[in-house]
């Protein structure tokens, strides 16, 4: 039985507090203590609880709504599903990232809301992908909506986060309920913050959906640019959908070489085991020295750019898993203005993955990359495409 499945009761779309507490991650959060400033209920998993029960009140649902699969009654039943879960997790990276601050005197969380996502991800890795996705985007999230008020500029901040995948809309109604289920000793305006949030929302239209950029080279300068006002009317003759650059993204593992064999076996790749290998680095997955690797590292860079000059479509072939990694291959090709498409490649479950690496990568070493590794956003790239499982889903 998956994990969401012990740990839900879907005719009332309620969580079994009995099986979450036995889960290893959960049940370190009912000793783990918050700052008694913001918590007054001192322990995470109390306050856990309390943000639960209010997504039971803010997003209610009738008996009959399980048994729709269209309609009001359905969309209300998911939402309250997907929201309740993602209280569920919110604060589940409280367990790893809460130490004890001398200075001042307190328990302090940092960066509680990725790691979360992390575990969060990793818990879920094999439940349905949609699914799992959607909680880690809004536990990854879920701080970010207080920031925006105080944002140099807030309205990049809404339209960035319109283009997760969920609703901006579901992400205020679960931070609502974050504040609204916590024991805070002086009110600090956090309804007011969010209600700002959802003006620019509105005014932008993507409360519900993505913002709507004129074009695609607006979207991109937009999102690669420090520009404060979306609504720019560009076109920029050198920038096409025919010069493309492919990253690949995955785990060890996941599949992007047989993907990218399959169906991108037309383009040049650019791709640092293959170098490995040409430079007379050994091995099934080769790794070099410092100086190798380094060495490595120029002769993809070389090839990258030479691609990039002559407007030539191109894979890069890595498991491009951080963020600042992927930064770094974007901030090389931008000059260039190429479409950056990201594909996400997921083997159909975590033990596959682990099967097809066997004796070539430690488990270890596999686990700490998962565990580690930061989901490709929309506003990254101009078109992400994710395989999961034997099913593709384009998104642009």
């Amino acid at each position: 039985m998956s994990l969401i499945n012990k740990i839900v009761d879907y005719p009332s779309c309620t969580i079994i507090w009995d099986e979450v507490w036995k889960i290893p991650e959960f049940k370190k959060l009912q000793t783990t203590e918050q700052n008694p400033y913001w918590h007054g209920e001192i322990y995470v998993s109390r306050h856990i609880e309390q943000v639960v029960n209010e997504i039971y009140k803010l997003c209610p649902i009738e008996t009959s709504d399980v048994f729709m699969s269209v309609g009001d009654g359905s969309v209300r039943w998911q939402k309250r599903f997907y929201l309740m879960l993602a209280a569920l997790f919110h604060d589940i990276g409280k367990g790893v990232t809460t130490k004890w601050n001398d200075e001042e005197q307190t328990w302090k969380s940092l960066h509680h809301a990725k790691v979360g996502e992390q575990i969060t991800r990793k818990l879920l890795w094999d439940e349905d992908f949609t699914l799992r996705e959607i909680i880690c985007s809004l536990v990854g999230n879920h701080m970010k909506p207080l920031y925006i008020y105080d944002s140099d500029n807030p309205i990049h901040r809404v339209i960035r986060l319109s283009e997760e995948l969920v609703p901006f809309e579901w992400l205020l109604t679960l931070k609502t309920a974050d504040c609204q289920g916590s024991i805070i000793k002086e009110y600090d305006g956090w309804r007011e913050k969010l209600d700002y949030a959802k003006e620019i929302a509105v005014k932008y239209e993507c409360l519900n959906k993505q913002y709507t950029f004129l074009n695609d080279y607006c979207r991109h300068k937009y999102f690669n640019e420090n520009i404060e006002y979306p609504v720019i009317d560009i076109v920029d003759k050198d920038f096409n959908d025919d010069f493309c650059v492919y990253f690949m993204i995955g785990i060890p593992g996941s599949g992007k070489t047989t993907y990218r064999n399959t169906n991108l076996s037309n383009l040049p790749v650019v791709c640092r085991d293959e170098i490995r290998t040409e430079i007379g680095i050994k091995g099934e997955k080769p790794k070099g020295t410092k100086k190798q690797e380094d060495e490595v590292t120029n002769i993809q860079n070389e090839r990258i750019l030479k691609y990039a000059r002559q407007k030539q479509s191109f894979i890069i072939d890595a498991t491009n898993l951080k963020l600042m990694y992927r930064d770094k291959f974007r901030q090389m090709l931008y000059p260039y203005k190429p479409k950056i498409v990201y594909v996400y490649i997921e083997a159909p479950t975590y033990n596959e993955t682990l099967t097809r690496r066997k004796g070539q990568i430690p488990k270890d070493v596999i686990n700490k990359m998962r565990e580690s590794f930061e989901f490709p956003k929309l506003y990254e790239c101009d078109e992400l495409i994710i395989e999961k499982q034997c099913n593709n889903i384009s998104i642009d």
